[in-house]
Parts: C-alpha cells; sequence; structure tokens
C-alpha cells in the first residue's frame, strides 16, 4: 500500500513544480504551440516519472575484501506478546480507498458526458456553410467540436459571424485538439485531489482558444468582427468533453489578442525546467515516503561540502597573497602596461587598438529617409531604427536594446516623453479587392445594451454608445466600434468611475399588471 501511496505523492509533486513554472513564466507568451506541448510533457512525464528507476546510476562497483573471522554471539530474543490486530486501522488503505472511489465517480461523470454528446450527435443532422461541413443542432448551445465534427445552431448568427465560427472550430478538428480535451478530463480523473490538475485542465483548454483565435486572425480576419462573435455567442455548454466556442472568459481571450508579440529571448524562461526535472530525478530511487526527509538532509549536507570544498582554495590563495613581500607588491603596483612591439624586416610596428567612429551609420541609414524621421533621429542619437508592427511601435536602440510602446494614446504619451516628438506613421497597405461575386456581407449589430444611459452620463461621455454586463464583467460599447471591459468588482468600478464618472444606477423592477378578465356585458330588462 505504501508504495501506491508513494506513487501518487511523487506524480502529485511533479505536476504542481512543472506546472508552478508554466503559471509563473510561460503562460501569457504568445508562443501557443510551444505552451501546448510543454502542457502535454508536464502531464506525461508527472505519469511516467514515479516509475523511473535510475538507482543504477548512482550504484558502485562493490569492492572485496577479505575476510575476517568474526566471533558469533547468541542473544536470546524475547518472547513478543501478542497484539489484537482486529482494532488495528490501515489509513493508508483507507487513503487508496477514498482516492479509488472519487477516481471511479470522475470517471462515471465522464462516461455521462460522452452518452449526452453521443445523444446530441444523434439528434443533430449533417449540413454545410460555404463548403465547410458541421452538424446542424435545433438546441440553443454554444459552438463546438468534438473529434471532426463541429456542432452548432446558425439561427442566431449572421452570415459573416458563422462563417468566422466555423473557421475558429475548423482550427480545432485540423490540430486534433480533442486529444488535449481529453487529456485534461484524464487528468481531473486520477488527480481529482489536486487543486493543480483542475488548475491545468483549464490552461489546456484555454491554450487551445488561443491557438485557434492566432491562427483566425493570422488568416486576416477581421478583429472587431470577431470580438463581436465572442459577445454574442454566449450559451453556455453542458458537455466538458468537448471544447465550446466561449468556453474560456472573454477578457482572456480578447486580451491575449491584443497582447504583442513575445520575443524569443521569453522562450529561456522554460529551461527553469530543467533544475525541477533534475530535482525530481534526484528523488527517484527512494523507496518509502519516511525516507524524504533523510535524502534532503542527506543533499543539503553534500552541498554544504561542497561550498567548504571550493571555499577553501580561494582562502589558500589570500593567504599566499597576504604573505607576499610588500616590495614586491610596490614592484607590481607601480609596473605599466607597455603596447607589443613585432619586429617586422627591421622595422619597428607598434599595435595600436582600433579606431571606431561612434558618429558612422550603416549603409541603410543614409539612404533617402522622411525629414521628420532625419529629425527624430538626429534629436535621439542613441537610436538606431524605429518599426511598427502588430499595433506596437519598437525602438531598437544601438546598444541591442529594443523597447515596445503599444500603439495606444497612453503608450504613444510615454514614447514622446522619453524621445520627443515621433515620426510620422507609415501609410498602411490598401486593403484587398472584394471578390467579385461575393456580395458584401453587413457588419453584425453591436452587442444588446444591458444598461441605460441617462442623459447626463451621454453628455458627459460622447464617444460612449452603450453598456453591457455579462458574468461578472462590464463592457463600455464606443460608437467607433471599439469595446472595453471592466471587472465588477470595488477595484474595477473605481476605475470606471475614474476614466467614465459615476455608473449609472441599474434600471428598477417593473411591475407586471396581470389581465383582468374583461366585464360582463349590461343585461337588459324585457318589457313585459
Amino acid at each position: 500500500m505504501s508504495e501506491i501511496l508513494l506513487h501518487l505523492f511523487k506524480a502529485n509533486l511533479a505536476l504542481v513544480l512543472l506546472y508552478g513554472l508554466y503559471f509563473l513564466a510561460l503562460r501569457r507568451l504568445t508562443f501557443y504551440n510551444f505552451n501546448r506541448a510543454y502542457l502535454w510533457f508536464t502531464v506525461l512525464f508527472s505519469a511516467v516519472y514515479p516509475a523511473l528507476d535510475l538507482t543504477w546510476f548512482s550504484q558502485q562497483k562493490p569492492t572485496f575484501l577479505p575476510a575476517l573471522p568474526s566471533p558469533s554471539v547468541y542473544w536470546p530474543q524475547p518472547e513478543a506478546f501478542p497484539v489484537a490486530s482486529e482494532n488495528i486501522i490501515d489509513y493508508g488503505e483507507v487513503a487508496i480507498l477514498l482516492f479509488c472511489t472519487g477516481a471511479a465517480l470522475m470517471f462515471v461523470r465522464l462516461l455521462v458526458q460522452f452518452f449526452s454528446l453521443y445523444r446530441l450527435h444523434r439528434k443533430s443532422k449533417p449540413s454545410k456553410v460555404q463548403h465547410i461541413p458541421f452538424r446542424k443542432v435545433a438546441e440553443q448551445i454554444s459552438p463546438f467540436s468534438f473529434g471532426r465534427n463541429i456542432y452548432l445552431n446558425p439561427a442566431p448568427f449572421e452570415a459573416q459571424e458563422l462563417k468566422l465560427i466555423l473557421e475558429h472550430e475548423q482550427v480545432h478538428v485540423k490540430q486534433a485538439h480533442t486529444l488535449d480535451v481529453l487529456l485534461a478530463e484524464l487528468l481531473t480523473v486520477f488527480g481529482w485531489l489536486n487543486p493543480m490538475a483542475w488548475k491545468m485542465r483549464q490552461s489546456i483548454k484555454e491554450n487551445l482558444e488561443f491557438i485557434a483565435d492566432r491562427q483566425l486572425l493570422h488568416k486576416g480576419a477581421d478583429r472587431k468582427i470577431y470580438q463581436y462573435s465572442l459577445l454574442r455567442a454566449v450559451s453556455p455548454s453542458s458537455l466538458l468533453v468537448v471544447h465550446p466556442f466561449n468556453a474560456i472568459p472573454l477578457k482572456n481571450r480578447i486580451m491575449m489578442m491584443n497582447q504583442p508579440q513575445s520575443t524569443r529571448s521569453h522562450l529561456l524562461k522554460s529551461l527553469l525546467a530543467l533544475p525541477l526535472i533534475a530535482g525530481l530525478l534526484l528523488f527517484s530511487g527512494t523507496d518509502s515516503l519516511s525516507e524524504i526527509p533523510e535524502k534532503l538532509q542527506s543533499t543539503a549536507q553534500q552541498a554544504v561540502a561542497v561550498a567548504q570544498q571550493q571555499s577553501t582554495p580561494a582562502k589558500k590563495k589570500q593567504e599566499v597573497k597576504s604573505s607576499s613581500s610588500p616590495a614586491a607588491n610596490k614592484e607590481k603596483a607601480t609596473t605599466k602596461f607597455t603596447p607589443p612591439v613585432v619586429k617586422r624586416d627591421k622595422q619597428t610596428v607598434k599595435f595600436m587598438p582600433p579606431v571606431v567612429k561612434k558618429d558612422e551609420e550603416p549603409v541603410q541609414e543614409k539612404q533617402d529617409l522622411p525629414a521628420d524621421y532625419k529629425a527624430f533621429l538626429k534629436r535621439n542619437p542613441s537610436v538606431k531604427r524605429l518599426t511598427w508592427a502588430n499595433e506596437t511601435l519598437s525602438i531598437h536602440l544601438k546598444s541591442g536594446k529594443t523597447e515596445q510602446y503599444p500603439s495606444t494614446v497612453k503608450g504613444m504619451a510615454a514614447a514622446e516623453k522619453k524621445y520627443g516628438k515621433l515620426p510620422a506613421l507609415p501609410a498602411p497597405p490598401p486593403p484587398a479587392p472584394p471578390a467579385p461575386d461575393a456580395p458584401q456581407a453587413k457588419l453584425p449589430p453591436p452587442p444588446p445594451f444591458t444598461t441605460d444611459l441617462p442623459q447626463e452620463f451621454k453628455e458627459r461621455n460622447p464617444t460612449v454608445k452603450g453598456l453591457s454586463s455579462d458574468e461578472g464583467t462590464l463592457y463600455v460599447i464606443f460608437k467607433s466600434g471599439e469595446v472595453e471591459s471592466f471587472d465588477q468588482t470595488p477595484e474595477g468600478r473605481t476605475a470606471f468611475e475614474k476614466k467614465f464618472g459615476t455608473l449609472p444606477p441599474p434600471p428598477p423592477p417593473v411591475r407586471v399588471k396581470k389581465d383582468l378578465p374583461p366585464p360582463p356585458p349590461p343585461t337588459r330588462n324585457k318589457l313585459n
């Protein structure tokens, strides 16, 4: 029984350490495919790691010593008193029984989800929209994909929104994201006691949504229309083994869509997993839970011994230096450095350091540039060049560093505060002409407004079109089509009121009057 508990302890320890590194260092990077591979490695390594046996690596060759005669001593053992085993409770067996019971219930829950999906598949009908196949569902559900099938109800969506949703779900189908979802569900079946397993299940599904969103935006999808489609598809799904279109909070997805591309140097953070894996492999030969404190203590003692050995030569060198004569020290202090001399063809040539012109610029910067760009470089001699990409201004310095500023009012103000007036942005490329046969689709309507705006609020904020709230988040829809979100917490309300003023009060409840039956018709008295 102790072997099973030790196996579970090692697996959960590896999961906590490796996922903790992902949550702290890799979660907000835009290398989504790398994060997907790292999460797969974390789950598989945590499952296989307890079964690894690396004791052979640390085994030494036995040394044979000559046998010495040893006196044989016999100590009589006292008779053991019989102990009644009926009243002894094996807490290890109780813990394993509880774990197996929870895992069985979680597995039954997973089977129920599969059965619900099978019933939904039987009710759905095959259909196509713009050569994209899907299963048409009559119920009001959030669009999702499972395996190679896409399930949705196309009624509440416009034509352009429906195309974006199908292309989004097609990314899940082509990249086999269902395997990741099944891996996350099996992780919660066998790791239901570990809170990190549930958190990692959410991170796996969140990263898959980031992959699909980026793939769709790289194909040229309109960012605003796509975000509107996310706001409209708010129907929750009761199936956990599928991948709904809006399974992840909209705030995280919109934030990662606007996140600038991470540099390759950020991938060096993943190297922090190597010492974690090395530390886990160090304890792979532990045979019982009681040996873990002993191994920790022995490892600490070895580290202290190595540190003392490394500090001993340094102390000896310091003693040798201090024991040297003061005359020698004075001679060393007064010695001046002279450049080396080389005799070549009876001539004396001195090695001189190469002369570097600080004001010299590369050939590319000497080409014809706009006047404001030349003035900016002349005013800031430490700047090498400017680049605009992905709604981000990058200022490349001659020292090799790069500073990035978002293309917002706040970001441009910060850049101008440090470097002065910026040159004009380059002209964007002309938009691609629409297809001659396909008519222009109408833009979808903005998300529904759930808060009435008083006249005072409209006069104070003329650029605001309406407010909408959903699942603890307040959305501000501007007349330009942009959407800004605030959490419905004290901090979020303070930030909202700081920017837009007092939040409008919620509308009073409307009392519905019950329809009264019509009065009876008047009766007339008959004349005799």
